[in-house]
């Protein structure tokens, strides 16, 4: 992450609204390599428009995902990178009616 007044994450917020932000406040992408959590604290933890900003998602695709119960966990990497990944079953095919 490049740090300084005005310089941005992956996630396109300034670094003094991430350093803010309520997941900061509790752990600081220092403390641990690697955060891997559920789509649904990552949104209780930052919002769900805040959320979804970040995800590079609308809030209504962030929600409509927690509301159907899509296995999506968010990882927060060491350099500060957020992403997202469905965890889904393999083969992943509907059996015919």
């Amino acid at each position: 992450m490049t740090t300084g007044i005005g310089a941005t994450n992956s996630g396109g917020i300034d670094e003094q609204q991430y350093r803010r932000s309520y997941w900061c406040r509790r752990t600081t992408v220092e403390d641990v390599a690697m955060r891997r959590i559920p789509l649904s604290e990552f949104a209780k933890e930052h919002g769900h428009t805040k959320a979804a900003q970040i995800l590079g998602c609308t809030q209504g695709g962030l929600s409509k995902a927690i509301r159907v119960g899509r296995d999506v966990y968010v990882t927060v990497d060491e350099d500060g990178t957020v992403t997202a990944q469905e965890q889904r079953p393999f083969p992943s095919q509907k059996s015919a009616a």
